[in-house]
């Protein structure tokens, strides 16, 4: 509420009067309602600043000119009234967005994680579409392993999740955090608490240990369970990693070089690896376990979002692939037949250039299939641009249309060539009531191409 005091007069007889006020909001000049009396006439307030006895709160009603009329009611006194000068007031929706890429693992004093070539570029890509069709005033905090590993660790990530839910409000209807990663996901089991081993679901960090999985690594209920503490009222999730990661379809073996039995066929594009016991390991050392048990980091994502729903908020979590496929990294590209992808092992070095993850390269792809015609679309986000669009009106991102999109493209990649086994999209988590779609914001400066 608009900061107001009261002057009161004392006299020989009688110390100053105890009084109470009503108020009566204004919006482009006209009373949105009878006069609020909030106390009830009754004299209870007896200092000069009364938001400092008994603050209150006045609701937003849209973009305009607000202004409040005051009345107050003194003991033994006449009502004075008074008009506070006019305020402009706009409604727009505040949009944070947390993006981490990491394409390089540095753990000196053990065995570090594979690189990968292209997590770094994913968040790039994410962050410059974003800019661009975001509100000029939107926070978009990215972090690559470009920019070195101080923001990228467990403690950085979630520490800013927590800062901003300490100091921001996005409890508007429109209002919006975005999470993204790009990344390994780590599996993690251990064989004690016989039967069965347990089995906990991770992203990894720029400085991930095996030995230390808790500390350099994040748990994913731990994510969720910060992400749910903002109280954004839309919350949207994006893993570009496999969050589950231990396959349910028979794993593709070959003979060990050491003749001790069957070694697990792993892609050098695949983003996920396996902890046992403080120990990466093969994934045919953890087998398919406790299958209850596995499917319980899973099921947080479902049982967040019926919070959320309770709460009355929204929510979407997305991930690259479910339990039975890795996500996967490589050249993507759109060409006559729809999409082609080259993974990461067979990748020529002109395609290393501008390869991407799989499921980010094609969600970008959607959405920016949803910007309309003659629209200025940057190419820097993808190093390509749709040569086509069916959208019509005023420019939007619909994250969820996008996702289903991008879905039915790997599909059809899956049924051209069933060999190749690429992973399926999976919506992990999400709130019956869907996320608005966001409103472009205009766009200036920059090269781009044009669609016609």
């Amino acid at each position: 509420m608009p900061h107001f005091t009261v002057q009161r007069f004392h006299s020989d007889q009688v110390g100053p009067p105890s009084y109470y006020f009503t108020y009566q909001l204004l919006l482009n000049g006209n009373p949105l309602s009878e006069p609020v009396d909030a106390f009830q006439s009754k004299p209870v307030l007896t200092t000069d600043d009364p938001a400092g006895q008994v603050p209150l709160s006045i609701d937003f009603h849209g973009t305009g000119s607000y202004a409040i009329r005051i009345t107050v009611h003194a003991e033994s006194q006449p009502p004075v009234t008074e008009i506070s000068p006019p305020i402009n007031l706009e409604d727009h929706a505040q949009v944070w967005a947390l993006v981490v890429g990491i394409s390089h693992y540095s753990n000196p004093s053990h065995v570090a994680l594979d690189d990968l070539f292209h997590a770094d570029s994913d968040a790039q890509s994410v962050r410059d579409l974003l800019k661009t069709y975001l509100p000029s005033d939107a926070h978009i905090d990215l972090r690559t392993s470009r920019d070195g590993p101080q923001g990228l660790t467990s403690g950085a990530i979630l520490g800013s999740i927590d800062q901003i839910g300490r100091t921001e409000s996005l409890c508007g209807d429109d209002d919006m955090f975005i999470f993204y990663f790009s990344g390994h996901g780590i599996v993690g089991a251990s064989r004690q608490g016989s039967p069965g081993q347990v089995f906990g679901h991770y992203l990894s960090t720029e400085d991930f240990d095996p030995q230390k999985l808790q500390t350099t690594s994040i748990n994913i209920v731990d994510l969720l369970t910060r992400l749910y503490l903002l109280r954004a009222k839309n919350l949207l999730v994006i893993l570009d990693s496999c969050f589950s990661g231990v396959y349910r379809r028979p794993i593709p073996q070959q003979s060990a070089a050491n003749g001790k039995g069957p070694k697990a066929v792993r892609r050098r594009s695949a983003k996920v690896e396996y902890v046992v016991n403080g120990a990466l390991v093969d994934p045919l050392e953890i087998g398919t376990g406790d299958m209850a048990k596995q499917d319980a980091d899973v099921m947080a994502f479902q049982m967040y979002a019926q919070m959320t729903e309770k709460s009355g908020f929204r929510a979407l979590y997305l991930s690259a692939a479910g339990a039975d496929h890795e996500a996967e990294e490589g050249f993507v590209s759109y060409d006559g037949d729809g999409l082609e992808f080259i993974r990461s092992d067979e990748e020529t070095d002109e395609q290393k250039q501008r390869g991407h993850g799989l499921y980010t390269y094609s969600l970008i792809w959607n959405l920016l299939q949803q910007i309309p015609s003659g629209e200025a679309i940057p190419s820097s986000v993808l190093g390509a641009v749709p040569d086509h669009t069916t959208a019509r009106g005023r420019c939007e991102l619909d994250f969820f249309s996008a996702y289903t999109n991008a879905t039915a493209d790997i599909n059809r990649l899956r049924k051209r060539s069933p060999e190749r086994d690429v992973q399926t999209p999976n919506v992990a988590g999400r709130t019956e009531q869907e996320l608005p779609a966001v409103v472009c914001a205009a766009r200036a400066g920059g090269a781009t191409d044009v669609r016609h």
